[in-house]
C-alpha cells in the first residue's frame, strides 16, 4: 500500500495494540480501502475524444459569436421590445431573431425600420447585410 499525502500512516498500518484482532476494525478498514479504491478517478476516463473536443471547440466559437451580438442587442433594444426578442445568431451571413407572436414581429420590423439595424449594425461593430425574424411561439425554452 501506498502512503497518500491526505492520509496518515496510522490509516495504513497494521494494529499492533490491543484489540488488533477486532473484526469489526478489521471490516471497517477493509470498507474504507475499497471506498478509497471505488472513487479513484482515473487520467483516462477525463480525456475527451478528439471528436467531442472538436464539437466542444465549434460550440465555443457560436458562443463567443452569438455573445457579442446579444449583447450588442442588449445595448440598444428599446425596453418594449428587449424581453420580447431572442437572437438566434448568425446564419449565411445574415443575422436571425425570434419572437413569439406576430404583434412582436411588427413592431421589431418597425424599430428596424426607423433606425434599430443602423444601431445594432453600429453596436455590433459591423454590417448586418440582412436580419431575419421568424416567429417561434417558446423563444426562451
Amino acid at each position: 500500500m501506498t502512503n497518500r499525502p491526505d492520509t496518515h500512516d496510522f490509516e495504513r498500518s497494521e494494529p499492533d495494540g490491543p484489540g488488533a484482532e477486532d473484526p469489526r476494525l478489521r471490516a471497517l478498514s477493509d470498507r474504507l480501502e475499497r471506498l478509497r479504491r471505488d472513487r479513484a478517478v482515473r487520467r483516462a476516463e477525463l480525456e475527451l475524444s478528439p471528436s467531442v473536443r472538436a464539437e466542444q471547440t465549434g460550440l465555443r466559437k457560436i458562443a463567443r459569436r452569438n455573445g457579442t451580438t446579444v449583447e450588442a442587442w442588449r445595448g440598444v433594444a428599446p425596453p418594449a421590445l428587449a424581453d420580447a426578442v431572442r437572437v438566434l445568431g448568425w446564419r449565411r451571413g445574415r443575422l436571425e431573431l425570434a419572437v413569439e407572436t406576430q404583434g412582436a414581429r411588427h413592431e421589431l420590423g418597425q424599430w428596424l425600420r426607423t433606425g434599430g439595424d443602423r444601431q445594432l449594425a453600429q453596436a455590433l461593430g459591423r454590417a448586418i447585410p440582412e436580419i431575419r425574424v421568424l416567429v417561434q411561439r417558446d423563444t426562451r425554452g
